[in-house]
């Protein structure tokens, strides 16, 4: 965990380095303020991304969490379980096929209406194409919430 800590506080550091360097340099050198900045953030989103690269690495709780999550049925019916963490784990199992078979028709719908707004609309609403997925998306995010909630709930 300080490993994620210190590649997240290192990767701010950065970035306000660049913010530091644009404000600094850019009445001398605006060219060169913009190109400190740029390389900044990208030094910080680098360490960003390292360090939660490196928490998934080492995150075992969830490691395990996600490997249960992929299990096939048969594997589950005939790993070495007790019977209450055999059906908490088909009932996961159940509740993932569920939603994922929701928001896989929000997406094929929103995939028909991206392509109706293409290739079926003039051309001021043709340019909004592309937001049926975004709307899907978000969409799906939403149903997913919901199942979880009110699954849990029931």
């Amino acid at each position: 965990m300080i490993i994620v800590l210190v590649g997240v506080l290192a990767g701010l550091a950065f970035i306000f380095a660049g913010v530091g360097c644009l404000l600094m340099v850019e009445p001398m050198a605006g060219n060169w303020a913009l190109f400190l900045l740029v390389l900044f953030i990208a030094l910080g989103v680098w360490w960003i991304v390292r360090g939660g690269m490196l928490l998934g690495r080492v995150n075992v709780e969830e490691y395990n969490r996600s490997v249960a999550e992929d299990l096939e049925v048969e594997d589950i019916v005939a790993a070495e379980l007790d019977e209450a963490r055999r059906e908490a784990l088909l009932s996961q199992k159940r509740d993932a096929e569920k939603i994922g078979a929701v928001c896989g028709a929000i997406m094929i719908f929103a995939t028909i209406v991206g392509l109706l707004l293409l290739f079926c609309s003039r051309p001021p609403v043709q340019s909004w194409f592309w937001m049926s997925w975004v709307v899907g998306g978000l969409v799906c995010g939403l149903v997913s919430t919901l199942m979880h909630a009110f699954g849990r709930a029931a």
